[in-house]
């Protein structure tokens, strides 16, 4: 059995002179991995509009830049990238180049909406280069008077390699997202934004868990955390705890809380009319990425990646709508269905910890899941 979410699309349009195709080809690549993140989790996916690509051919009174407008419908666009490096473009009609008519279009919708939408990011490669002619000194002049312009109305980014630009504006998405995401999605979230803000959710979670404790990932080296949850399960043995590893535990501890669950809960009893111990382990990364959630029957913590650094943990979102709550618990009880199930002290002696996994700097900052 599976389980969506109602989708909110969010259109980006990528605008840019002809000299950085690479870059209008990764915002695709970025985006098809953010999309695997908030798409599953958060019923939120961003389309990416290119005119190469999304407009078809045909006449306009108004010309090329006509056809391009009806095609990518950039008034009724959410985000919208801009980018320059040696060229500035063509002239049309109203301005000094196609990409300055489509980021002043922007502008004008974001007027309009007050202030809400498109946002824009606009982006200046600064990689050195020497003009071979007249026509590209032109060119370079437009793109550097168009910057001075901008940058007294507006923020915007500059990168000098490519992985400076794939990061940027990887982050950039991300950041927007996060902010947006409750109003965006019409739902009831607030966002995490540092490690001991995690930690902190995750104690109350636990805490105040009475009918239902469920969680997944294999990280876990934090035995206060462990320790609560081996305590909260003695405290409600009514309770119904599922966890749901992805792999391997990484380490030791988490095995060894494992196996302290099943000497205190047998997945056999149905003394209170149900089973109320699920442990599983999922390696099908085909079928699912790995996820980390913490929830209990009014709330739940989903972890997303980090906005500090790859193996940093301390962005998330706490979801308090029954809807996303519930749908969550379902989402977890789902994985445990296609889970192989580790309900022996025999199973869990089995796994191999995975001890030689790269730990961050800053304990607090690692996956408390």
């Amino acid at each position: 059995m599976t389980y969506s979410l109602a989708v909110k699309y969010l259109n980006l349009i990528v605008v840019s002179p002809g000299d950085v195709p690479w870059e209008r080809n990764k915002i695709g690549e970025i985006v098809a991995d953010l999309n695997s993140i908030f798409l599953a989790q958060f019923g939120l996916a961003i389309q990416v509009w290119r005119w190469e690509v999304d407009a078809y051919p045909g006449f306009h009174i108004e010309g090329l830049q006509g056809q391009i407008d009806k095609n990518l419908q950039i008034d009724n666009c959410d985000i919208m990238v801009g980018i320059f490096w040696k060229r500035f473009g063509t002239p049309v009609k109203d301005a000094d180049s196609g990409t300055e008519h489509e980021l002043n279009r922007a502008y004008n919708s974001w007027k309009a909406s007050g202030g809400n939408r498109p946002q824009t990011l606009v982006y200046f490669n600064t990689k050195p280069y020497k003009c071979k002619n007249s026509n590209e000194e032109e060119q370079k002049v437009k793109v550097l008077e168009y910057k001075k312009k901008l940058m007294a109305v507006a923020l915007s980014g500059e990168y000098a390699t490519r992985n400076e630009f794939e990061n940027k504006v990887r982050n950039h998405l991300l950041k927007y997202l996060l902010d947006n995401t409750g109003e965006l999605g019409g739902r009831t979230y607030t966002m995490v934004r540092s490690a001991t803000d995690l930690l902190n959710h995750n104690q109350r979670i636990i805490l105040e868990a009475k009918e239902h404790l469920y969680m997944t990932g294999s990280r876990t080296r934090d035995q206060i955390y462990l320790t609560a949850i081996e305590d909260k399960l003695k405290q409600f043995p009514v309770m119904v705890h599922h966890r749901v590893l992805f792999g391997p535990p990484h380490h030791q501890m988490l095995k060894d809380h494992l196996i302290e669950l099943l000497k205190t809960r047998d997945p056999d009893d149905r003394q209170y009319g149900q089973k109320t111990i699920h442990l599983g382990v999922f390696d099908d990364y085909k079928r699912q990425f790995e996820t980390f959630i913490l929830g209990n029957e009014r709330e739940a913590l989903v972890l997303l990646p980090s906005l500090l650094g790859v193996g940093e943990y301390n962005s998330g979102i706490l979801f308090t709508g029954k809807d996303d709550v519930d749908g969550l618990r379902r989402f977890v009880k789902d994985l445990y269905g296609w889970s192989q199930k580790i309900e022996t002290l025999k199973a869990v002696d089995s796994l191999n910890c995975l001890n030689g996994s790269r730990k961050s700097g800053n304990p607090e900052a690692e996956a408390n899941i």
